[in-house]
């Protein structure tokens, strides 16, 4: 999860931005690694892109599934810190999104993802994929260059 506090809000005037929207300089986290989503949305100037930034895959899931948002997710990548003092951290693109179930755990549910080299993890720790897990549908495919071809978001 991602916190803050008061001392590091970036004060802007009201007219410059949205009714109870705050401006951060600087956030902290707890947690094993974090989702970076770059999206252009309608109305944007072509050359805009935005970032955003998810903890938890079923938010990201639900940012890609829902149909209030038309946005173009331009690339996806997962950060998180890694073991070691010559590599702090370690980033994975993903390619692929998959929705698939736990046969091992009830059916549960699941969000597979997939790299680029056809590396697939899931959950917050980002694990390997147990074979107890099948795949059921596709959520989304990223592009696997960020001026690539669009994938839709928002529109499945």
């Amino acid at each position: 999860m991602f916190f803050t506090f008061p001392s590091y809000e970036y004060v802007v005037p009201a007219e410059l931005k949205q009714p109870g929207e705050a401006r951060w300089r600087v956030l902290d986290m707890a947690g094993p690694g974090f989702f970076v989503a770059v999206l252009s949305f309608p109305g944007d100037d072509h050359a805009t892109m935005r970032t955003m930034f998810f903890t938890w895959d079923s938010d990201l899931v639900h940012m890609i599934e829902s149909p209030k948002i038309q946005a173009v997710l331009r690339s996806l990548h997962y950060v998180c810190p890694f073991d070691g003092q010559e590599k702090p951290f370690e980033t994975r693109a993903v390619h692929q999104i998959w929705r698939g179930v736990d046969r091992d755990a009830d059916n549960c549910e699941v969000i597979i993802f997939k790299t680029i080299t056809g590396f697939e993890f899931c959950g917050q720790e980002a694990i390997p994929v147990p074979h107890s897990v099948a795949k059921m549908s596709s959520i989304a495919n990223v592009p696997s260059k960020p001026t690539g071809v669009q994938a839709g978001v928002g529109q499945q």
